[in-house]
Parts: structure tokens; C-alpha cells; sequence
């Protein structure tokens, strides 16, 4: 984010521009030089411009006939608790989809206070609750509790109401890395904080060697649990400069150095690695899938009923050619004796197991299956 005071520093070279390209026009230059542009006037014109956008979309709610919301609740830099609410619904012959509001949450975030909050600022705008046919959430306790929860509250207003658990966390929680692979997980983004986060001058040697070394990258990813896709691209860039960190670990010395170097180094780690990387491509590929606007549930149940067909496939080709796993593939070609893949295996069975158990509640909406015929009438 950039301060308003920029805005002073573009009015400098808009003018300069115009000094340069018609020298002659002097109104010009005097028109963009009276171009308020203070820190102030930026404020103001951004409220008015959010306050537009914001009458716009409660303008549009108060005209459909109904409307589904999924909402979220995160803590922003401040510590102040933040409610985002999105909205979509059908209007003028078309989907749309925006975001309502974003709504402070100054003391607790029980279910109670965040039905209050989102209660007051509908009615508040005048928007009737009993237009929401459905509801979006990340399943914590304050959003779906049994007895206090937000979903629940809201459907005292229409008990028709549809309630979803967000379909991308759930395919996210489906894929949970646990026991060897946890623990090798958890080894990786130790090893990318060792040699990124902990010291600045290390990093600097860090990008220097591998510049130096003609690598096919010269910088580690870093994971975030918030950004589920660095997971996999974190892993994949360290498997892929390895050998470059082995050499730069060598150089440096030092205990963690060594520690990291014994994980490098081990036939259980890279096998373990080339595994992960494979499979983390494939739910990376899932997760896009879901994402996107203007996005339906028919195309989003596809994807993840196609998904759980291919975990079935996976389960067969990691027995024999492993086509859908090149690096794990290759791993193993380059090999003399056997090697185990026992952990990977029942990997795929957790996940499976996981994606039946989670997402069976899609399975028992009505008239979710006669759906497919939107998508393909044929």
C-alpha cells in the first residue's frame, strides 16, 4: 500500500510530461497543475467512491429476490477482529458477485456477536435476512456451533436456508500432512526460515550463490498456512535447487547447517519429497479448480467428484507405472533395489477416506445430482 502523498508526486510528472510533449499549451499545464491531489482529498474521494460502490450493491440486494452470502472472519495488523461478507445473487438476467461489507468485530467473536454485527448492518441498509437462501462458511465453532453458532441464528430467519462448509478449506483439510510427511513438512519450511528469514545477510549470501551458481532459481518460497498453494511450490523450488543449498549449507557450517544437510542428503527425505511434490501438484491443480469467479456449485461438485475418481487412479498407478507421479518416477528408475512407497499408499487412503467423509453433507443436498443436467443437458 502506497501513501496518499504519492498522488502529489504523479501530479509532478503529469506536469513534466506536459511541459515536455507541448510545451505550448499552457492551459493544459495549468488544468493539471490545479488538480487537487492532497493527501485529504485522496481520503475523501476514496470514501465517496467505497460509499457508491456500497449503495450500488445494497441497491442491487433490496431488487433481487434472493441472495447467498459467505462470510469469514480474520484479524487484520491491528488486532481488530474484520467480518468480510460477499454476496451473490441473480439480477438483470445475470450472475453477480461482490463483497457487501466489511464489518468490525470490536469485542468478541462468538456466533452471538457476529449475528449481531451482520444483523445490524443489514438492517441497518434495510436488507431483508429472509431473501438469504444460503450461507458460506469456514466451519469454526462460531460459525456453525450447534446451540450459539452463526448459521444457526441465521436460519431462525429462513430455516430453508442452505448452509456450506467453504468447499476449498475442505479440500484443503482433506489433504492435512501428518506423522512422516508433517514431519518432513514442517523440516522444509525450518530449512527456508534458516536460510531466509532468520538472518538478512545470510539471505543476501544465499541469492548471491545461487546467481553465482547459474541455478535455475536464484530465491526460496516461503509457506503460509493462510496461502494453501505455497505449500507445494515452497516444496517444489527447494527440490529443485537442492543441491545448490547442500553446497551452500557446506559453506557456511554450524550445527543447524549440518542437521539440514542430514535431511538433504537422506534417501527416506528425498523419497518422502519427490512424493509430496507430485501429489501436492495434483491438489494445487484441485484448489484452482475451485477458485475463480463467477463460479457455480454444479462445476465445483465436478471437480471435486472428478478429483476423487482420479485419488482411486493415483492409488493404482503409484503400484505399477506411476505416469501421474514423474518425480517420484524418476526417483525410483535411478535405483538398483526396491523401493518402499508403503507411507505413500496409505496416504492416498487417508485422503480419499477424508474426501468421502467431508464432503458426504454435499451428498445429501436435495436436488444436488439432478444438477449435472445444467452443465451438460445432453
Amino acid at each position: 500500500m502506497a501513501p496518499y502523498s504519492h498522488s502529489e508526486l504523479l501530479k509532478k510528472c503529469m506536469v513534466s510530461a506536459v511541459q515536455a510533449l507541448s510545451p505550448e499549451k499552457l492551459d493544459i499545464q495549468q488544468a493539471v497543475q490545479s488538480v487537487p491531489l492532497s493527501r485529504n482529498t485522496c481520503a475523501r474521494r476514496i470514501e465517496a467512491i467505497a460509499n457508491h460502490v456500497t449503495e450500488g450493491v445494497i441497491y442491487n440486494l433490496n431488487r433481487c429476490k434472493s441472495f447467498s452470502v459467505a462470510v469469514d472472519e480474520s484479524t487484520d495488523i491491528n488486532d481488530v477482529a474484520q467480518l468480510s461478507v460477499f454476496v451473490r445473487y441473480y439480477l438483470n438476467s445475470k450472475f453477480s458477485e461482490d463483497l457487501a461489507a466489511v464489518i468490525p468485530l470490536t469485542e468478541r467473536t462468538t456466533g452471538k456477536n457476529i449475528y449481531q454485527a451482520f444483523k445490524a448492518y443489514m438492517d441497518s441498509h434495510k436488507v431483508s435476512m429472509h431473501k438469504i437462501i444460503s450461507v458460506a462458511t469456514d466451519g469454526a465453532p462460531a460459525m456453525v456451533g450447534v446451540y450459539s453458532g452463526f448459521v444457526n441464528r441465521l436460519k431462525e430467519n429462513n430455516p430453508q436456508m442452505i448452509a456450506f462448509h467453504c468447499i476449498i478449506h475442505k479440500s484443503i483439510l482433506c489433504a492435512q500432512l501428518k506423522d512422516e510427511y508433517g514431519s518432513l513438512m514442517l523440516d522444509i519450511m525450518k530449512l527456508i526460515n534458516f536460510l531466509r528469514s532468520k538472518s538478512s545477510l545470510r539471505h543476501r549470501q544465499l541469492r548471491k550463490f545461487l546467481q553465482e551458481s547459474d541455478s535455475q532459481y536464484d530465491e526460496l518460497l516461503v509457506h503460509n498456512n493462510v496461502r494453501w498453494l505455497s505449500k507445494g511450490r515452497a516444496l517444489q523450488r527447494v527440490r529443485t535447487v537442492r543441491q545448490h543449498i547442500e553446497e551452500f549449507l557446506s559453506e557456511i557450517g554450524g550445527d543447524a547447517a549440518k542437521r539440514f544437510l542430514e535431511i538433504l542428503r537422506s534417501e527416506h527425505s528425498l523419497r518422502d519429497m519427490a512424493f509430496l511434490t507430485d501429489i501436492l501438484a495434483h491438489l494445487n491443480d484441485l484448489n484452482l479448480k475451485l477458485q475463480g469467479e463467477g463460479r457455480n456449485v454444479v462445476e465445483l461438485w465436478q471437480a471435486v467428484t472428478s478429483f476423487k475418481d482420479k485419488l482411486h487412479c493415483f492409488y493404482e498407478d503409484i503400484n505399477s507405472d506411476m505416469n501421474h507421479f514423474p518425480i517420484i518416477r524418476e526417483f525410483v528408475n535411478g535405483r538398483d533395489d526396491v523401493m518402499d512407497l508403503t507411507t505413500a499408499r496409505a496416504f492416498h487412503i487417508d485422503v480419499s477416506s477424508e474426501m468421502e467423509r467431508r464432503f458426504a453433507a454435499f451428498d445429501s443436498i436435495n436436488g444436488i445430482n439432478e444438477l449435472h443436467m445444467v452443465a451438460c443437458p445432453f
